[in-house]
């Protein structure tokens, strides 16, 4: 009777284990997380038709071609004229949670606009929705604020596995004497597997996969010539979401130009032990002008490496340093040199990696 009860606890505690998980808004980024990615250089070991129900993703396999940080801002922070729309409490729906630095538009046939320096806003509606609300850019040098109307639901709350959903978001803006931009899409949503996924060095993590296509419009009016071009696009975004890891822990993105995918960077089970390096990191004054004052505890004596990584993932600085063990270390970085904006801090040692944002002044 007692190996009876034995093997029923087992096989409950085993079904609980692997069980179809929830991702709330809990689960999603905030602002004082900072999440080291890799980006993956052989993607093609990956099978995007291989999921469903109890689904085994072992990707572990995957190998890096370097690290990435994502560092999500206050709105606050941003730009104030990017905040006319996303810092703003009487738009309940505008009113945004969380900034991050985006990618500057390509250029715009026929039409001498440009649109960079972007940043993009988002806002977590729990028992609704994972927003974009738009974003800020400096269009034709211009920073200008641009909004979503409607806004783009990337993802719904709470996500479970079997749902779906459509919605449309859009925008557009215009630029005196010149012309017109702006976009209409739709994005198709499938929460089509759970499971359990397979990450390299050792990360294995109950997840559940969320397919995303987006499909829509790019429109441009030429004042010149009063009339306007319509641009047809289709992407196709795959992203594996786990609990309480902020970022998913696997993104896979398909569009014209190719396939490209990152994962989570998981440090090896032998040097876990000197995962107090993560959380020991201070950063100070910050913004800063000229020196910013790092202070650190690592619990091993031995070399490890400063980085600072500007927003396109550019290592603009890199010293290599002595720590002592079980100690508060400290350094002094001078940036006087370098442009204002905002940098990821990386401090790495035998495989551990700890990580905050600077902004220079």
């Amino acid at each position: 009777m007692k190996k009876k009860l034995l093997l029923l606890s087992f096989l409950a505690i085993t079904t609980i284990a692997w069980a179809q998980i929830t991702i709330t808004g809990s689960d999603l980024p905030s602002v004082s997380g900072v999440y080291i990615r890799d980006n993956a250089s052989n993607t093609n070991i990956i099978d995007l038709n291989v999921t469903g129900a109890n689904t085994t993703w072992d990707y572990s396999a995957l190998t890096s071609s370097g690290l990435d940080t994502i560092d999500y801002v206050p709105v606050s922070s941003t730009n104030f004229a990017y905040q006319l729309y996303f810092n703003n409490p009487f738009s309940s729906d505008y009113d945004s949670d969380l900034a991050i630095d985006g990618v500057d538009f390509p250029s715009i046939p026929l039409v001498p606009i440009t649109i960079t320096n972007v940043v993009n806003y988002f806002k977590i509606a729990n028992n609704d929705g994972y927003y974009q609300t738009g974003f800020g850019a400096s269009i034709s040098g211009i920073p200008a604020s641009v909004k979503y109307d409607p806004r783009d639901k990337v993802l719904p709350l709470p996500c479970t596995f079997g749902l779906t959903q459509d919605n449309q978001f859009e925008w557009f803006f215009q630029v005196p004497s010149i012309g017109g931009y702006g976009q209409r899409k739709t994005r198709t949503v499938e929460v089509d597997g759970w499971g359990t996924l397979s990450l390299p060095n050792g990360g294995t993590y109950n997840a559940l996969r969320v397919k995303s296509t987006i499909e829509g419009i790019d429109t441009v009016f030429i004042n010149q010539f009063n009339f306007g071009i319509a641009i047809p696009s289709t992407q196709t975004e795959y992203r594996w979401y786990a609990q309480g890891e902020g970022e998913p822990i696997l993104s896979v993105n398909e569009g014209i130009t190719g396939t490209n995918a990152n994962y989570k960077h998981h440090d090896p089970a032998g040097i876990i032990a000197n995962s107090m390096l993560k959380n020991a990191l201070d950063l100070y004054p910050n913004p800063t002008t000229e020196l910013a004052h790092i202070k650190y505890y690592t619990p091993v004596q031995g070399a490890l490496t400063i980085l600072l990584l500007d927003v396109t993932g550019k290592v603009v600085l890199m010293q290599s340093e002595q720590s002592l063990a079980a100690t508060n270390n400290s350094y002094q970085l001078n940036v006087n040199q370098l442009p204002a904006g905002f940098y990821t801090l990386q401090i790495s040692q035998q495989g551990s990696i700890a990580a905050a944002k600077l902004v220079i002044k």
